[in-house]
């Protein structure tokens, strides 16, 4: 693995990193207006209540059943807004995707402008991709769930104890593997797609497909790397965030945001590794340009150095 290519991607995301901030404020105000209404039931409940002093300073079971049972209370209330707000994200995330590839591909800072119009062209065809990849995971889906009934079956009826157990571990490793692979081919093709200006995304699937399977010992790292750092991060994060007392509320944000930003941010590092080692290896170099010698006139010497008398 050529460790240049993570450490050139970390250095494109540090370059462009206004990206960053910008996708984090989009998620934290995306992340209030989700639970305002919620927030919003339960303050015209708890304001200036005994209840209210038992939650916040402790959690209190009977008194959280209590709220569940009245109407229009409890945290199920919020899903629909939740999931409403987190399906607004990905469609933003996804527009910005074409944006984001061509800021990474530019040695420069490119204008804002020049960045949603990027996002504009490349968003329908994105779509399209994404349409794509649902239909390839879904026998994964299926591999998946015929796994989990598998070790069910296993665990109640084999002989050793943790059969069931290990096969759902085991499992579990493989279907990760294989949609980590699937992802990783994906991203690529959308790396490939604006990098050539290529409109079916078919063929930069099948370009894609090539590249990557074809330098698997290489690429794969790009993308392992910064999912496992983000793995370690968030469970450190929220090892620190069960510590805290149940009062620090403005404590326990921050730590949680801090997790958001570490997910973007490896996000984004595994995009911009892609792109790095895309332009290293996949871009042709440009051919020299050989100068013909100039024909010598008559009488003159050929070579380019005066003659002495």
């Amino acid at each position: 693995m050529d460790k240049g290519f993570l450490s050139d991607g970390f250095s494109r995301v540090w370059r462009h990193q206004r990206i960053l901030w910008w996708l984090f404020v989009v998620n934290l105000v995306l992340g209030h207006l989700s639970i305002f209404a919620m927030v919003s039931r339960w303050a015209g409940v708890l304001d200036h209540s005994l209840a209210a002093d038992q939650l916040y300073h402790g959690f209190n079971l009977g008194r959280y059943i209590e709220l569940g049972m009245q109407p229009g209370m409890g945290f199920g209330t919020a899903s629909p807004a939740i999931a409403a707000f987190a399906i607004v994200f990905f469609v933003f995330m996804l527009f910005v995707t074409g944006g984001i590839l061509e800021a990474y591909r530019s040695p420069y800072k490119i204008s804002t402008a020049d960045f949603f119009q990027a996002s504009g062209t490349w968003f329908w065809r994105f779509v399209r991709l994404l349409i794509m990849f649902v239909i390839v995971l879904i026998p994964v889906a299926f591999a998946a769930s015929a796994i989990k009934n598998w070790s069910g079956d296993l665990s109640d009826n084999a002989a050793p104890e943790k059969m069931g157990f290990w096969v759902d571990v085991i499992g579990a490793v493989v279907i990760w593997f294989i949609a980590m692979c699937l992802r990783l081919w994906f991203d690529v093709a959308q790396v490939h797609a604006v990098a050539t200006g290529e409109r079916a995304m078919r063929r930069a699937l099948k370009r894609a497909f090539s590249m990557v399977f074809g330098n698997f010992g290489t690429v794969f790292p790009l993308y392992l790397v910064p999912s496992l750092l983000s793995l370690v991060g968030m469970g450190v994060i929220l090892l620190i965030w069960t510590k805290l007392p149940t009062a620090a509320t403005g404590v326990s944000f921050v730590v949680l945001e801090l997790g958001m930003l570490l997910w973007l941010g490896t996000r984004l590092w595994q995009r911009a590794g892609e792109t790095a080692w895309y332009q290293r290896t996949q871009v042709p170099a440009p051919a020299e340009t050989v100068v013909p010698p100039i024909a010598s006139l008559p009488g003159e010497p050929e070579s380019g150095f005066a003659t002495g008398a």
